[in-house]
C-alpha cells in the first residue's frame, strides 16, 4: 500500500499499491473494485470535489483520472501536464 484517499462522504476508501493498481472499497457494502490495468504503480491518490473522479499519480510520473465508481481510466495528463 502506497496511498489512501477517502471520499467526501466517508463512504469510499481508495487504496493505491505499487503492484496491483488501485482498490476502491465501499465501506458500507464491503464491495471492492479494482482497475482493469493493475500494472500501474500508484504513488498518490485524491478524490476530486464531488467524488466522481479519482486522481492517481503513478511512479512513472503520470497523472491518471479514474471514474470513481468503476475505476476506469477516463483521462491522463490533463491539459498536457506531465509531472517530473
Amino acid at each position: 500500500m502506497t496511498s489512501l484517499a477517502m471520499d467526501d462522504d466517508g463512504v469510499r476508501l481508495a487504496v493505491g499499491t505499487t503492484h496491483a493498481g488501485v482498490f476502491l472499497y465501499d465501506l458500507v457494502t464491503g464491495r471492492v473494485l479494482r482497475p482493469t490495468n493493475p500494472d500501474k504503480r500508484i504513488s498518490c491518490l485524491e478524490f476530486a470535489p464531488g467524488g466522481r473522479v479519482l486522481f492517481a499519480g503513478t511512479t512513472w510520473e503520470d497523472l491518471l483520472l479514474l471514474d470513481a465508481g468503476t475505476l476506469e481510466v477516463v483521462g491522463n495528463e490533463p491539459f498536457g501536464l506531465h509531472f517530473a
